[in-house]
């Protein structure tokens, strides 16, 4: 089976009883919140699945798998289970700053408490930081600021208990601004975007 990377993509397979008691096995593409595919081969030939809740039963590892049709209410009855341990889907959030620092606006520290709060309730979170600028300082001084920006970020997350080796940090500067062609200290752009896993 080939496909996208587990984060992207959740994959059901079950051994389960059919009508005629005969085993079956079946693959689900689950929606995941972006496109994705997963291609299942066995011997006999090879189907991919691209769309949420498509599914396809292996009658043995010699046949092609065969296209099968399971409700939403099937799956969540056969992988009760399992879905109850899957884990939560990541979250964004945007913290923005004050003009040519570190300090986040009085706004963006109060909602620092619903990352922290995110962050909190998964067992071992992932989070990415990436920081941004406006278009008020050069590219080196931006992409500078931006990564000082994404460390501070950075500091309040361990601060809150998270390891440094599940935080990444990185910096785009001014590029991929929020607000395109805006004005140059565009408060808007001048951010943090992080993604809790």
């Amino acid at each position: 089976m080939s496909g996208a990377s587990r984060r992207t993509v959740a994959v059901l397979a079950l051994f389960a009883l059919g009508a005629c008691a005969q085993p079956k096995n079946y693959v689900v593409l689950l929606d995941e919140g972006r496109p994705t595919s997963v291609t299942v081969t066995t011997a006999g030939g090879a189907a991919t699945l691209d769309r949420p809740g498509q599914a396809v039963s292996l009658p043995d590892r010699n046949n092609a798998p065969q296209s099968a049709r399971l409700s939403d209410q099937e799956v969540r009855t056969l992988w009760a289970e399992a879905l109850a341990h899957e884990p939560p889907a990541p979250v964004s959030f945007i913290l923005y700053f004050v003009l040519d620092s570190t300090a986040l606006t009085p706004e963006s520290r109060a909602s620092l408490t619903q990352v922290l709060a995110a962050v909190r309730t998964r067992p071992a979170p992932e989070v990415a930081i990436v920081g941004y600028t406006d278009r008020s300082g050069t590219n080196d001084y931006n992409f500078e600021l931006g990564l000082r920006r994404a460390q501070a970020v950075r500091r309040e997350i361990e601060a809150a208990g998270v390891p440094a080796t599940l935080i990444s940090v990185a910096s785009y500067g001014q590029a991929n601004p929020l607000i395109p062609n805006a004005r140059e200290f565009e408060p808007r752009n001048r951010r943090v975007e992080l993604t809790v896993r």
